[in-house]
């Protein structure tokens, strides 16, 4: 599908709820109106037969993780994440409904969550993958890993590898 026609599909199904988000998908880059808090910026990206395997993982499910591996670091640092920009690199043969079911995923923990996804870009690529930025509000101390120390309660979600089980079954 041509650049254009998926970035109007796409902000027909990410529609800005905040009055925060000034500019959002259809520009080249988003404007937000932020606190005054200091920000906090994050960014991983999945790469297809790297990090997710599309024979375990539904495109919602990887919308999902997309978006969840982020808000992972941004809560790390006792951060609030308020705004999202998703990149995609389209191999051959990824069709439009697949895409719409990623963001569709991605956008159900976005909501969850209260984050705005405010831009991206779409390019092709040999291998999918997606990249996702989140930009978030720091406390007034954010966690640091430096700070960490023996004794210090570290908390996970989920079950631990489960990441590797999506790569490998």
């Amino acid at each position: 599908m041509e650049e254009f026609k998926l970035i109007a599909k796409l902000e027909s199904l990410i529609k800005s709820r905040s009055k925060d988000v000034l500019v959002s998908i259809g520009d080249d880059t988003a404007v937000v109106k932020g606190s005054g808090a200091p920000l906090l910026c994050t960014v991983d990206s999945l790469v297809e037969n790297v990090h997710f395997d599309l024979r375990y993982f539904s495109a919602a499910d990887l919308g999902h993780k997309a978006l969840a591996v982020n808000l992972s670091d941004i809560a790390a640092m006792g951060g609030k994440p308020r705004w999202a920009l998703v990149s995609l690199g389209l191999r051959k043969g990824v069709r439009t409904e697949f895409l719409m079911e990623m963001y569709r995923g991605l956008l159900a923990l976005a909501l969850k969550h209260r984050v705005e996804v405010v831009g991206g870009n779409v390019s092709r690529a040999n291998e999918l993958f997606v990249d996702v930025t989140v930009i978030g509000e720091a406390p007034k101390r954010p966690v640091l890993r430096r700070g960490a120390k023996a004794g210090d309660l570290l908390a996970v979600t989920g079950f631990l590898g489960g990441a590797a089980g999506g790569l490998h079954g």
